[in-house]
């Protein structure tokens, strides 16, 4: 729905640096990976959590941690003791569910409303929205539900069809939205749904 996009608008504003930790590849060694992201330095003293934390606070920073509902037991435990000893440092979790932490402040993300939906379609096919096509794109953006990444792989396939196309062929939308850059799990419907039902017990 477009919460690491709305995590990397906040990361180029904040004003004292970040540091940014992709936890979606990552199985158990959360502490490992924020520890090498961080930049601690090899034989610090203590256990790898002491020494990142110490780490931690002498550098105030937004800690930006994503995709972390498949590790939440660990990101939890990680957090709270950030924010116990590190009160320069500030941290954002991405995650489908909250952390229940102290201090934990929970912004819903929303599917985007029609406007912004076609205007986001505008921006990723590469050309305005002609006023023959403007309801066949909102009725697009409808049926995908508002959904980012359901409508910027749409709008990939404008160089090949038209929105009328794409609307007759939207009960494929598995075979049919596909791209070919970022993460793999982001480069099909499919894939995101497998990753997704991936984390399910």
């Amino acid at each position: 729905v477009g919460k690491t996009s709305l995590a990397q608008q906040v990361a180029a504003r904040y004003p004292d640096g970040t540091a940014w930790c992709d936890l979606s590849t990552v199985e158990h060694e959360v502490v490992d990976l924020v520890t090498t992201v961080v930049g601690v330095r090899p034989g610090r003293g203590g256990p790898p959590r002491q020494a990142l934390l110490d780490t931690l606070r002498s550098r105030p920073l937004l800690l930006i941690l994503d995709n972390a509902e498949h590790v939440s037991d660990a990101v939890r435990s990680l957090v709270e003791d950030v924010i116990a000893a590190c009160p320069g440092v500030a941290v954002l979790v991405t995650s489908r569910e909250r952390l229940d932490v102290p201090a934990e402040h929970v912004v819903p993300v929303r599917p985007l409303p029609t406007e912004a939906a076609v205007a986001l379609f505008e921006r990723r096919a590469g050309s305005p929205v002609e006023a023959s096509t403007v309801d066949d794109v909102t009725e697009l953006c409808r049926r995908l539900d508002g959904l980012p990444l359901a409508i910027e792989l749409a709008a990939t396939r404008m160089a090949a069809m038209s929105a009328a196309e794409l609307l007759e062929r939207l009960d494929w939308w598995f075979r049919l939205l596909h791209g070919r850059g970022g993460p793999a799990r982001h480069r099909t419907l499919r894939a995101l749904i497998d990753w997704s039902y991936g984390l399910l017990d």
